[in-house]
């Protein structure tokens, strides 16, 4: 596998479209794949909630957490087209940032 080249943030084709916010390629066994990185979703729930969007990042935090294998745990990408995960497995990038997600979306705002 090559290391995963990674581009600036990508427009969602559809509003809500999932936790879309950064993709990389990478290629293993003559497959090239396009992935979205998951943590920074959480990253993103938890800018959301901190500027005032809670309802957004509920709405953001509530699609992440259904994307979870049927473990509860988190690959490092996920197909946005699909759904299918990808990458490493389990991933703690993507473990904390959803761990931190929450605990910061469960704090009243200031």
């Amino acid at each position: 596998m090559t290391a995963p080249v990674c581009s600036p943030p990508s427009k969602p084709s559809a509003p809500n479209s999932g936790p879309e916010v950064a993709c990389c390629t990478a290629t293993a066994d003559s497959r090239t794949r396009r992935g979205a990185f998951l943590a920074c979703s959480g990253w993103l729930i938890e800018a959301l909630h901190r500027t005032g969007r809670t309802e957004e990042a509920g709405q953001l935090f509530n699609d992440l957490v259904s994307r979870s294998n049927d473990l509860g745990l988190y690959t490092e990408q996920i197909d946005p087209s699909s759904g299918e995960l990808l990458g490493n497995l389990p991933q703690a990038l993507t473990h904390l940032a959803v761990i931190t997600a929450a605990t910061v979306f469960a704090s009243p705002l200031p």
